[in-house]
């Protein structure tokens, strides 16, 4: 037999096979080795832990990949349910009514440039009710506010008499959309009038207000100049504003 005749070949090369305890040793170790290699074989190659469910092997790459997969399927799904949760929560205005869209920002965040913007592309049937116009007309001039109860009295006059035209509009105003007793009187008209509140916040930081506001002076533009505690004490509203719009029945525009 072909084993019989290498053994006796293997024999002949290595004389100390011919002895009877080198032949022992030498099958004792040609047995461990052969021992350590079916383990070898069967725990990388053809383990169970090791084959998918249609006898595949798995490799630690794939399985990782699977695991990843699973994660992020399993996070995008809790993401999607929250974000259903939240957006059912979500208080909507009512297309079917008059809106009145109120900006509330520090001064110099932008609010008067969103304002001509979003009427110019967005909605072109607005009416911007702007409190730099109303100082203007009754002082001569936007920077001049030492008539600010007459200033607060024409944005509320003026609010309630567009929306009794059942016009939408913007309060583009800083010192008075920042107050909570101005925002109650302008909820309490809208609610007369069954329109909708809807709010633009404008968060920027004091410094790049006073940039904005120092740049468009030496421009040449009339602007009234606050001072950095001013802005920062502006800041403070708004925020307070931040955390309670929404559970006062404002909607986000």
């Amino acid at each position: 037999m072909p084993i019989s005749n290498a053994a006796v070949a293997l024999a002949q090369r290595l004389p100390f096979l011919r002895q009877r305890r080198g032949r022992a040793i030498s099958i004792s170790v040609f047995c461990f080795l052969l021992v350590v290699l079916a383990r070898f074989i069967y725990y990388h190659y053809i383990s169970p832990s090791k084959l998918s469910k249609d006898g595949r092997r798995l490799t630690s790459r794939s399985g990782a990949a699977r695991s990843s997969r699973d994660k992020k399927k399993h996070s995008s799904s809790g993401h999607d349910k929250s974000s259903s949760s939240s957006s059912s929560k979500k208080k909507r205005a009512d297309p079917a009514l008059p809106t009145v869209l109120m900006l509330v920002g520090i001064n110099g965040s932008g609010k008067s440039f969103w304002a001509s913007r979003y009427v110019a592309i967005v909605h072109k049937s607005y009416l911007i009710i702007s409190s730099d116009a109303i100082r203007s007309r009754l002082t001569g001039t936007i920077d001049n506010y030492a008539h600010e109860d007459e200033v607060e009295a024409e944005l509320l006059k003026e609010l309630q008499h567009t929306l009794e035209l059942r016009r939408s509009c913007i309060l583009d105003d800083c010192q008075h959309n920042l107050s909570a007793e101005f925002r109650a009187k302008v909820k309490a008209i809208a609610a007369q009038e069954k329109a909708n509140c809807v709010v633009k916040l404008f968060s920027v930081k004091p410094s790049y207000a006073m940039a904005r506001i120092q740049g468009a002076v030496e421009e040449g533009m009339v602007r009234y100049v606050p001072t950095m505690l001013e802005l920062e004490r502006q800041i403070e509203e708004l925020a307070a504003f931040e955390k309670m719009y929404r559970d006062d029945g404002w909607v986000e525009n």
